[in-house]
């Protein structure tokens, strides 16, 4: 379902009303993924002694023990994909995203519409897009990711870097440490009826891995592929609802306070760079990510994912920036951001970007999502190291940034921890609040807001005897002084319309304190802790 928002500028005027159809979250993006993926598993399975070589080998099930026994993964996974289907019914992923992000691999699409509590009564969440017009189908997406024609025979692509490998500290390291040479594929591959094991069992040839590495990635391949056949996730090819991809324009957006950033970083550490910044400022402006990336990497001289200097951590990430905001406004899609680390996130309309230098604010500072308390134990990494450059900025602009609205950080922690039937009943039982929440739009969103905080509390409150108790108590002491109170009332009686005022005012006490009681503690808690905040789209 398609609505339109509006978007406030800084002047306080409206935008022109722009067409959103769904939302997109940057933290999905394949990169983005390989990352977490890494600081969820990379220690967790050294303790457990296991491979983490082994993770897409299917015999291994290395990725089901992982999923299975670390509920850090499947929390922060959830309380992503949750709050975006909250504030939206329709979840725009780039098909890189699904066919080489090592979320999507390792659940794959009947698990995620689990997580998302889809009943059949709910149209599908989750709308894989395509740029391209040759994509009729998501296997010719997938033909297109990992292989290129070549002197009229098709090859695997080894230019290509994929995520699933770099989400593997040891299988990425097997792969890079052989010399790698392009496995040849039917030129009729699209036809053939083991599509997605040729791919996975040349990609294991052409990286030198044992046979049956990457088995798992073509079991899920087929899963995405059958879901999307089945209706259950919804493939949408190239349409004319598609913008222009316009990088230039959107990294236009960015102010150039941040852009000098990342010369100042790279002048402060010239012994490490083997460019000038100025080659470093013209790299940030191709539009094409894995030759960016491949750039940085020769201009820095990074061998390894993790080796990365801040300096080319901050330009990585500045890039990345822009390409996701570029694919929001290419979808008509709002973009949301959750860095976890940082406990803030971002939301954003990319359509009805300002572009004077104070007024080019594509993104709002904001404080939320706290991790989840099933993993406060295990420090996160820094996502996005210009995304926190950015919340450093947007904090010294003097204008009052308007239309925001907001839900508590509990909030979010409960879709985190929430079971799924718990979810689908949130869904179901507080489906006005829900659409009250999706469609408000100015004012209304804080309002909404507040409602959607409470639903939540409510679907998510525990049964706790001694809290219990205690209210019991209270509620106890508070009806003795309103009793002693009623018999003084008796006791002096008194006269005229004081004495009747006091008697009702006292009976209405009786009757509703308790509740005023637990409402003033509920409102309370909505006041502590950081809070998640959206854009007024």
């Amino acid at each position: 379902m398609r609505k339109t928002y509006r978007s406030a500028q800084n002047s306080g005027e409206a935008t022109d009303s722009a067409e959103i159809s769904g939302i997109r979250i940057s933290n999905l993006d394949s990169a983005e993924q390989a990352t977490m993926w890494r600081t969820f598993t990379a220690d967790f399975l050294y303790k457990h002694h296991r491979n983490s070589a082994d993770l897409w080998d299917e015999s291994s099930h290395i990725c089901d023990f992982l999923i299975a026994n670390n509920s850090n993964i499947t929390c922060y996974f959830a309380k992503i994909l949750r709050t975006a289907y909250i504030t939206n019914e329709t979840i725009t992923l780039t098909y890189q995203e699904v066919l080489d992000g090592p979320f999507f691999l390792a659940f794959g699409p009947e698990s995620i519409n689990a997580l998302l509590g889809l009943s059949f009564k709910d149209k599908p969440a989750l709308h894989i897009r395509t740029f391209s017009g040759a994509h009729s189908s998501l296997v010719d997406a997938l033909i297109s990711s990992f292989t290129v024609e070549r002197d009229g025979h098709r090859y695997i692509n080894s230019e290509f870097e994929p995520s699933a490998l770099t989400a593997s500290p040891d299988l990425y390291q097997q792969a890079r440490s052989c010399p790698s040479s392009p496995a040849r594929l039917p030129h009729n591959l699209r036809n053939a009826p083991n599509c997605t094991k040729l791919i996975a069992q040349a990609l294991e040839k052409t990286y030198q891995l044992k046979k049956g590495s990457l088995s798992l990635l073509a079991r899920r391949w087929e899963e995405w592929i059958h879901a999307c056949e089945m209706g259950t996730v919804i493939f949408v090819p190239a349409d004319t609802t598609i913008g222009k991809f316009d990088f230039a324009s959107q990294l236009a957006k960015i102010p150039e306070e941040l852009k000098e950033e990342a010369i100042r970083q790279v002048l402060s550490e010239d012994e490490k760079t083997y460019v000038s910044p100025q080659e470093i400022a013209t790299i940030l402006t191709h539009p094409q990510r894995s030759k960016v990336f491949s750039a940085l990497n020769a201009a820095f001289r990074t061998k390894s994912y993790n080796s990365r200097s801040e300096a080319h951590q901050y330009a990585r990430d500045l890039y990345q920036y822009a390409y996701q905001m570029t694919l929001a406004n290419q979808y008509h899609c709002v973009l949301m951001t959750v860095q976890t680390a940082q406990n803030t996130q971002k939301a954003q309309n990319p359509e009805n970007t300002p572009t004077s230098p104070l007024s080019s604010l594509i993104s709002r500072t904001i404080h939320a999502l706290p991790a989840s308390r099933l993993s406060r134990s295990q420090p996160m990494p820094t996502l996005n190291t210009f995304t926190q450059k950015y919340c450093a900025y947007l904090d010294t602009q003097n204008e009052k940034l308007t239309g925001f609205a907001a839900i508590h950080g509990e909030t979010t922690e409960f879709f985190a921890e929430m079971p799924a039937v718990y979810f689908t009943n949130l869904l179901y039982t507080s489906r006005s609040t829900i659409s009250k929440w999706r469609n408000a739009q100015n004012t209304q969103k804080q309002a909404a807001a507040r409602e959607l905080d409470y639903a939540v509390k409510m679907a998510a409150n525990q049964v706790d005897r001694t809290n219990e108790v205690r209210s019991t108590i209270v509620r106890g002491i508070i009806a003795i002084i309103l009793a002693v109170a009623g018999w003084f009332i008796d006791k002096f009686q008194f006269d005229g319309t004081n004495g009747a005022t006091l008697s009702v005012g006292i009976a209405f006490l009786i009757s509703v304190g308790p509740e005023i009681i637990d409402l003033i503690r509920n409102l309370m808690e909505f006041h502590r802790g950081p809070r998640t905040f959206f854009a007024q789209f």
